[in-house]
């Protein structure tokens, strides 16, 4: 975490999880929850179904971008959760994810460098060396019954247009070191509303 960033405790007893906010592809405020602290927090804040109401679309796909990433601190039953918001919208898109894979995402919102190249960055450094570049990040499936997001890579190599199927967290910290659009497609919300 960058000390840039400012850092918000809500009674300085044990941290249960932190929220880091972002803005503009960059982290803003770092929250740091207690357990009570973070329960209510957590019931008034972290999206719920029905994400977005059916027939409420105009384009086959959205245009969202990272809100906020949720990281749990050793917490069972929490998890690590990405948040990400619809350009211009209060429409919000959650998913679980891993404690490294947020810490990526966080990364990548901090631009910050390590110094060995962490994985969507040596996924990043293998496009580049085969002569493609990164256009655009699609999160265009969800299967209800597992909970399961899925996302492509969408990737321009000579005139041609490649797809290259990826886990969500590692398009969106692709997305964040590319500096390219994260795109949601209607169908997965019109499968999130069947599921709830």
């Amino acid at each position: 975490m960058s000390s840039e960033n400012p850092r918000e405790s809500c009674c300085g007893e044990e941290p249960w999880f932190v929220v880091s906010e972002a803005t503009d592809r960059r982290i803003s405020v770092e929250r740091r929850f207690c357990k009570d602290h973070g329960t209510a927090f957590l019931a008034t804040y972290w999206p719920k179904p029905p994400y977005l109401a059916p027939n409420d679309v105009s384009a086959k796909w959205r245009v969202f971008d990272v809100e906020s990433t949720l990281y749990e601190c050793g917490v069972p039953n929490i998890g690590c959760w990405v948040t990400l918001r619809e350009a211009k919208s209060v429409r919000r898109l959650s998913f679980r994810t891993g404690p490294f894979e947020v810490w990526a995402i966080n990364e990548e919102l901090n631009r910050s460098e390590c110094p060995r190249p962490l994985t969507h960055r040596a996924t990043l450094n293998a496009i580049d060396a085969l002569g493609a570049s990164l256009t655009t990040v699609r999160i265009d499936d969800f299967v209800p019954n597992e909970h399961v997001f899925f996302a492509k890579l969408e990737l321009l190599q000579t005139g041609q247009t490649i797809l290259i199927d990826v886990r969500p967290s590692d398009a969106v910290a692709m997305a964040l070191a590319r500096n390219v659009a994260i795109l949601i497609g209607t169908q997965v919300f019109d499968k999130l509303w069947a599921g709830t």
